[in-house]
């Protein structure tokens, strides 16, 4: 006995041999290059492949290009010097919304989600033909135009979803971009999917109402059954990625993540098994979804294995830092990490309760030994303003003797330290601990001089601690070395935290503080000025690196921090491509930032 609804074999292939049975005017006009559902997969499945091949093999080329054309004399010249500052200006443009305190994406970014979208609105809307003529009374089958043109481009971007969600990545491998800067993407043409999702149900719906047999379809059909099962769960993870609501519930809606992607997918691939019957199960739609799987689960093993098998368990000792910060020690013997590199830790200990279903990403505050065997990882936690969140319950653990630890990495760029020895000055910014992201880095410099250092900081307690940070990195004097650390807030316990981002260090601007305050000692006067500066509110941080940035023709940005701080730098930065654009100089100011949430 079959199962209640499913009167078609569960295949993987069939001949694809379509016979059309009507008269040869209509079969005609059926069988229109735009128009033919037989073969939809490969007019518009492989058209959206094509076009995401190509947009990562131009920012492939582009990314070894810069790597094996560095040392040619072309590198300096004046075309090349206009090209390369027009992409990093396109890299660091933004534009800051007051009315919603909200920051864009990148220029650079936003150009290219918008031929994306040209395209695929361009692919689903520009051939026409949205329903079968005839209406009800139709001879071209159950299967709208509109609905299978949106279902194969919705399948070709899939691969690419997962791919761009992956933290062991391909396409970072191609492009040399970060897993996490890739999230935008993935994030997007998530959406993208969503919305051809819907393109191809409701014309279907709208069909069958006409026909007057939605109801009989509803239940006869299993692919409405399951059609509706894949669409919700889609839903959700598509509204869950907004900004906003991801900031709010990340952590506790991340342990449904795996549930509804596992019946996304099963659902997903029984209605592609026993899909619409335009093309007697000659479409290859279900080689989308292994190829999709593959891609995804691939990159899930590897990880699996490396956490697992070969990093293993780990145990953690928690302390807490003047200012309230939490400071994670993990001593290892089996790995290595290069500075600014980051991990993703999940810690099992049962006070933690369902935080241990998860893996949260924490930067490496410091080196690996180069004398001994046993190194120790450092980690900077900014406690969250939620009781309930990960890094709240974490400070309550500071007396445990220790806490077990799964470590999955290391993942980003792991060359920034030899890219800033290239300049002449190298310039740092911090906002809260986003300092731990700069100290391996100034560690690992091979000149400490010609560096300026500007941290931001809620309270004093805090600045005390960075600043004696920082003088046990930078060992070698140097009277080019300018530090100066501002702290807009006063001190707070971690009760009293007021951070409102999910799981990670991010600071806000304090209440204000009314008095100025420089300090000055005999060990810092070797080195130059460092200072310590309590005033009213973020300072001016455009002016501040435009001014440091006047002086140097070659200099290295890294900033780390809050999105309203990095926006600050990335606009001093594109400032300064702009200038280079426009007067064709011999200037290269390069910039790498890093914010708390991706």
């Amino acid at each position: 006995m079959g199962l209640p609804w499913l009167d078609s074999p569960l295949m993987l292939h069939s001949s694809g041999e379509h016979i059309c049975n009507l008269t040869a005017a209509q079969c005609e006009y059926e069988s229109d290059h735009w128009r033919d559902g037989s073969q939809a997969d490969h007019v518009y499945g492989y058209a959206t492949i094509c076009f995401m091949c190509a947009v990562i093999g131009v920012y492939s080329l582009a990314h070894w290009g810069s790597i094996f054309t560095h040392r040619w004399s072309f590198y300096r010249s004046r075309v090349w010097l206009r090209i390369r500052a027009m992409n990093r200006y396109l890299s660091c443009k933004l534009f800051y919304i007051k009315l919603l305190d909200w920051c864009s994406p990148s220029l650079g970014v936003m150009i290219l989600g918008a031929v994306g979208l040209i395209f695929f609105f361009s692919l689903s809307l520009g051939p026409g033909t949205y329903y079968w003529p005839g209406g009800p009374n139709s001879l071209f089958g159950d299967s709208v135009p509109l609905s299978f043109r949106s279902a194969f481009i919705a399948l070709g971007i899939l691969p690419f979803i997962l791919a761009l969600a992956s933290k062991i990545n391909y396409i970072t491998l191609l492009t040399g971009v970060s897993h996490q800067k890739l999230q935008v993407f993935h994030r997007w043409t998530s959406w993208a999917m969503f919305v051809l999702a819907l393109m191809h149900a409701f014309p279907l719906v709208v069909s069958h109402i006409r026909n007057c047999d939605i109801t009989t379809q509803w239940k006869t059909k299993v692919q409405w059954w399951t059609g509706v099962a894949t669409l919700v769960p889609q839903a959700w993870l598509s509204i869950m990625s907004i900004g906003p609501i991801r900031n709010t519930l990340f952590g506790n809606d991340s342990v449904c993540v795996l549930p509804l992607h596992t019946l996304q997918f099963s659902t997903f691939f029984l209605v592609s098994s026993v899909g619409p019957s335009i093309s007697s199960f000659g479409l290859l739609n279900r080689d989308y979804l292994i190829a999709a799987l593959s891609v995804y689960l691939s990159t899930v093993l590897y990880s699996m294995i490396k956490t697992f098998f070969l990093t293993r368990l780990h145990y953690a000792t928690v302390s807490v830092l003047p200012g309230n910060t939490i400071s994670l020690h993990i001593p290892t013997a089996r790995f290595r990490w290069s500075p600014a590199q980051h991990v993703f830790l999940r810690l099992l200990h049962p006070t933690l309760r369902l935080h241990i279903l998860t893996s949260h990403p924490f930067t490496i505050c410091s080196l690996p030994s180069k004398d001994s065997k046993q190194s120790i990882m450092t980690f900077c936690i900014r406690p969250s303003a939620s009781h309930s969140s990960l890094t709240s319950r974490l400070a309550r653990l500071a007396s445990a003797t220790s806490v077990p630890v799964l470590i999955d990495g290391p993942y980003g760029d792991s060359g920034i330290v030899s890219k800033l020895n290239m300049f002449e000055k190298r310039i740092f910014v911090a906002g809260g601990s986003g300092i731990g992201f700069l100290l391996p880095i100034l560690q690992g410099l091979r000149r400490q001089d010609e560096l300026s250092i500007i941290v931001v900081l809620r309270d004093r307690l805090s600045a005390e601690w960075v600043r004696d940070s920082i003088e046990d990195v930078l060992e070698v004097g140097s009277k080019d070395v300018l530090v100066q650390i501002y702290v807009t807030g006063v001190s707070m316990s971690v009760s009293d935290a007021t951070s409102s981002d999910p799981e990670s260090e991010l600071e806000k601007d304090g209440i204000p503080s009314d008095t100025d305050w420089e300090y000055k000692d005999k060990a810092e006067e070797k080195r130059g000025d460092v200072r310590i500066i309590e005033r009213r509110g973020r300072p001016d941080l455009k002016e501040i690196v435009r001014g440091e940035c006047e002086d140097s023709m070659r200099i290295g940005v890294v900033a780390c921090g809050p999105r309203s701080l990095m926006g600050d730098v990335k606009e001093a930065c594109a400032g300064e491509q702009w200038g280079i654009l426009r007067r064709g100089v011999d200037k290269e100011v390069w910039f790498h930032g890093e914010d708390f949430s991706w």
